[in-house]
């Protein structure tokens, strides 16, 4: 079925149309094929939001690269637009209850209910009003359409910055450029404790150990840069192990309600209360695994670094 007022031939056509003219804004080496650089290039160029989304785009991509080249071609990417276009339809269908071609403001709010999403009246009336572009009180399929249009001329550099603020000041007033501040700080501290006394701990047990192999003074013993970024790769990655669900929590405080993170919360305990109840403790640990793969190199050079100009410097 295709939105109303169109034809089947005449939506295609369009839809053709449209692609072919998007296709020739990204390929803009014209070589008739995209791989995932040359898309995000593309995409950069024509302003539109998911330039900076990576594991968004990366995603996009896999599944528009049927033939698994590491490549898009054309009809690739003609087959992906249409599929999305169809999930589009599909989706307002769903919301357009009554068949009516229109979506009202009710039926908006029940589609949010069915999906478990609780939406605040005047989030909901924003939104709302913005996508009904005519001001008729209902939303047509064009108007949804809209709404996944290429951003060509958005805000850039220090426009966006103000335009930012503002956004975040109108929503949450001052209180809202400190979301997760607390948990930062509540993490911060335990964290560089739990590191500085594991490294101590580590270093003095490793030296204890060979001051009783070779029956040298401990004084005499300093462990090698091998040694001192193995110990402090180790004491790093036990110490953001221990509050990484602290920043798991900051983080989805920070980017609550955004297109990343669709949930809300209304502070500290709520966020740690939804996440428990929905995901378990697994859901505080999402993301350790990279997370420790970036701690403890890091920590490594910055311990060996520590240590030798501390020599240096003749510090000790």
């Amino acid at each position: 079925m295709t939105a109303p007022g169109i034809s089947q031939h005449g939506h295609e056509y369009q839809l053709d149309s449209r692609t072919k003219q998007l296709w020739s804004r990204l390929d803009l080496q014209g070589k008739g094929e995209l791989d995932l650089n040359g898309l995000q290039l593309g995409l950069h160029n024509l302003g539109h939001p998911m330039k900076n989304a990576d594991h968004l785009l990366q995603q996009m991509f896999q599944e528009a690269d049927t033939n698994r080249d590491g490549k898009i071609q054309f009809h690739e990417f003609q087959s992906f637009v249409r599929q999305a276009e169809a999930q589009l339809w599909n989706l307002f269908q769903s919301i357009d209850t009554d068949k009516d071609g229109k979506v009202d403001k009710l039926q908006m709010e029940r589609a949010f209910e069915r999906a478990g999403i609780a939406v605040p009246k005047d989030r909901l009336n924003k939104f709302f009003n913005h996508v009904d572009n005519d001001n008729d009180g209902y939303i047509s399929y064009l108007e949804w359409r809209l709404q996944c249009e290429t951003v060509k001329d958005g805000p850039k550099g220090n426009e966006l910055i103000i335009a930012t603020a503002k956004r975040m000041y109108q929503t949450g007033g001052m209180q809202s450029a400190y979301r997760g501040v607390t948990m930062g700080l509540i993490g911060m501290f335990p964290y560089s404790a739990i590191d500085m006394s594991v490294f101590e701990f580590l270093k003095k047990t490793y030296k204890s150990y060979v001051s009783r192999r070779q029956g040298i003074p401990e004084d005499e013993i300093e462990p090698g840069n091998l040694v001192t970024g193995m110990i402090g790769a180790s004491s790093g990655a036990f110490g953001a192990t221990v509050v990484y669900p602290l920043n798991v929590l900051r983080t989805r405080l920070q980017t609550q309600g955004t297109h990343m993170h669709r949930a809300t919360y209304t502070g500290i305990w709520d966020v740690a209360h939804q996440t428990l109840k929905n995901e378990g403790v697994r859901g505080l640990y999402k993301g350790l695994t990279p997370n420790l793969l970036k701690v403890a190199p890091a920590l490594s050079i910055t311990w060996v670094v520590y240590e030798n100009s501390k020599r240096f410097l003749r510090l000790e």
